[in-house]
């Protein structure tokens, strides 16, 4: 599997799938979630409405995955998921969510839940956005480790993985972080594909 990062729009690439970092409504927000409702235009949102709310203003759960089409982007699905928000962070979208007890894990999870989803659709390309950096205050370096780590877990079987960071400074920290990361060895452990059995629902 090749990894690679680039500096850019995620909603204008060509992947299998990209990764939405959501709020736990799936109507939107700022950054990369906004964009991406944008540019797939307003039958995201009111298909997301349809979706059952498993409490209050809650359609994906923290590390969840909700999968769906992708509109008229040039590509074939939308991986939503809801990252963490780290103890430097807020949503100001959606305020019944609560600052993580244990972000680093539930980071990890949305990255494992994304590449587990792709893998089971025959998806062989990704693009991630740097999942809850940003408002949910997770730093550029915190997510790259936990990025590294999820990557180097097994051998997952898709042709590449791409992160796309929009901001350039993001762009830059990562850069560094990550050629810090892959001068050293790290032992972990394989998730088990049963842990994340995603969410069953009809595309739009």
């Amino acid at each position: 599997m090749k990894f690679t990062y680039i500096h850019g729009d995620i909603t204008r690439g060509i992947y299998g799938a990209i990764v939405n970092a959501a709020n736990p409504t799936l109507l939107g927000g700022g950054g990369v979630d906004g964009a991406i409702h944008r540019a797939v235009g307003p039958k995201l949102r009111e298909y997301c409405k349809t979706l059952p709310e498993i409490s209050p203003g809650v359609r994906c759960p923290v590390g969840g995955v909700v999968v769906t089409s992708a509109g008229g982007l040039s590509c074939l699905y939308v991986f939503h998921t809801v990252g963490p928000i780290f103890p430097a962070g807020r949503d100001p979208c959606f305020h019944g969510e609560q600052v993580s007890t244990n972000p680093k894990v539930e980071l990890a999870k949305c990255i494992q839940g994304c590449l587990v989803s792709a893998e089971r659709l025959g998806v062989k390309t990704i693009a991630f956005p740097a999942i809850s950096c940003g408002v949910y205050g997770c730093p550029i370096s915190v997510f790259a480790k936990v990025f590294w780590d999820v990557l180097r877990e097994r051998d997952w079987n898709l042709q590449e993985v791409t992160l796309v960071l929009f901001e350039e400074v993001d762009y830059r920290m990562f850069e560094v972080t990550w050629g810090m990361l892959t001068t050293q060895k790290l032992e972990v452990e394989d998730p088990d594909p049963a842990d994340f059995p995603g969410d069953e629902f009809d595309l739009f």
